[in-house]
């Protein structure tokens, strides 16, 4: 069994999802990709998540949402929040349990900060 870091990759954008997880895996965390709200949920319900990525403006429902479910089930798991547009302000999600909002497009130096630093709190 392995002891990688499991991250949760949710966006209903391929590429998207493509570059976080090549990014992420040459930095060894172990990545699980989600197209959208169920598809997470149900990888949170089968497996340990140590993180998760969620975009906000997703079909059906977004971001946000999962967020809030998550936070429903589980307090302590790092929910990182992202999105080039959103109607959300930053204080808005991190009251609902956000661990950071970063907003696309995103640098490699924004995306490996925000990972390490949700991951050591």
């Amino acid at each position: 069994m392995s002891d990688k870091i499991k991250i949760l990759l949710v966006d209903d954008e391929r590429d998207i999802l493509e570059v976080f997880t090549d990014i992420l895996t040459d930095l060894e965390y172990s990545i699980e990709q989600a197209i959208g709200y169920d598809e997470a949920i149900e990888i949170l319900d089968k497996m340990k998540i140590d993180l998760v990525i969620t975009d906000v403006r997703m079909p059906g429902k977004d971001g946000i949402e999962l967020l809030k479910t998550i936070r429903s089930k589980n307090k302590d798991i790092p929910v990182l929040v992202s999105s080039g547009f959103t109607d959300y302000k930053t204080d808005e999600i991190l009251g609902l349990g956000a661990s950071a909002f970063l907003r696309k497009p995103l640098s490699f130096t924004d995306l490996t900060s925000a990972v390490e630093s949700a991951l050591t709190k």
